[in-house]
């Protein structure tokens, strides 16, 4: 599987490693809780994809009492989704992470990926998370843009990651 971020930066996976989201490694709370702060930030990442802008890589937290909200970073973002930006999101998270504010964080960019089953290299949201927990996943979304500018989303597809933010994810290995 190779992906290539939108605006450079290339992140490569062994396509052994792919796994359903849903039986993918960690604890079920620390899955149910990662899940839910990425489906809270999806549907701001669609938008952007949809509206045919190009996203700026975003970010959506957990705090330690299991709220969830939009993450303001303490570094100016580079601009639109390049591996800078992720690197920015990922240095100021990881300062509350180390701080214990988080529980989990969701980060959200436009990719272009070779999924799995093949077919060739497609546009995609990926949404990398990390749960304190040691569950720390890439989860992809894959679409096509149809002639009139619709978007088709055709499933999804996950690989576990390596900590970032979460050095558990590290520490314990996949779960």
């Amino acid at each position: 599987m190779r992906i290539d971020r939108i605006g450079g930066g290339v992140a490569a996976y062994s396509s052994l490693g792919i796994l359903l989201l849903a039986a993918a490694c960690g604890g079920p709370s620390s899955r149910e809780e990662a899940e839910k702060l990425m489906n809270a930030g999806l549907p701001l990442a669609r938008r952007a994809v949809v509206e045919g802008r190009e996203m700026t890589p975003f970010a959506f937290l957990m705090t330690t009492k299991g709220e969830m909200r939009p993450f303001i970073p303490t570094e100016e973002s580079p601009g639109p989704a390049s591996q800078q930006g992720i690197d920015s999101l990922v240095r100021s998270l990881r300062e509350g992470a180390k701080g214990g504010s988080y529980r989990a964080i969701a980060i959200y960019a436009q990719v272009r990926i070779e999924p799995p089953s093949g077919g060739g290299m497609t546009e995609a949201i990926e949404v990398m998370l990390e749960h304190r927990g040691g569950y720390c996943v890439n989860a992809f979304f894959p679409y096509t843009r149809g002639e009139e500018g619709s978007l088709d989303f055709a499933g999804f597809f996950a690989a576990p990651r390596p900590g970032a933010v979460f050095s558990s994810c590290n520490e314990s290995g996949l779960r």
